[in-house]
């Protein structure tokens, strides 16, 4: 028989079978893509309350208005965040090409 962690019933991840070699679980061709997903929004700093939310409308391809309006503010969140951290990216290369522009003249 097996046993689930808690928070395999919360939706977040397909249930298993479980008929897999020694009692392990086997999941369907799907859930890599899911599990990629759900860890992607929780990089992208997406609490799992709001992936808890959100991921009916994954899977169906319909949302309600609140949920499209959610959508579509943390879409936005995260283009600011790719802004500021390509904005940290090249300044960091700039000091890195300093740095080096320095030691190389220095030796």
């Amino acid at each position: 028989m097996c046993s689930f962690p808690p928070s395999e019933g919360t939706g977040t991840y397909p249930y298993p079978s479980c008929g897999g070699f020694h009692g392990q679980r086997d999941y369907p061709d799907e859930a890599l893509e899911r599990v990629q997903l759900i860890q992607d929004l929780f990089a992208a700093g997406l609490s799992s309350r709001t992936v808890v939310e959100l991921l009916p409308c994954v899977s169906t391809g319909v949302a309600t208005p609140a949920m499209l309006n959610q959508l579509i503010i943390e879409r936005d969140r995260i283009a600011a965040r790719i802004q500021d951290l390509t904005r940290a990216k090249t300044k960091l290369g700039r000091v890195i090409e300093n740095v080096t522009a320095a030691n190389v003249a220095q030796d």
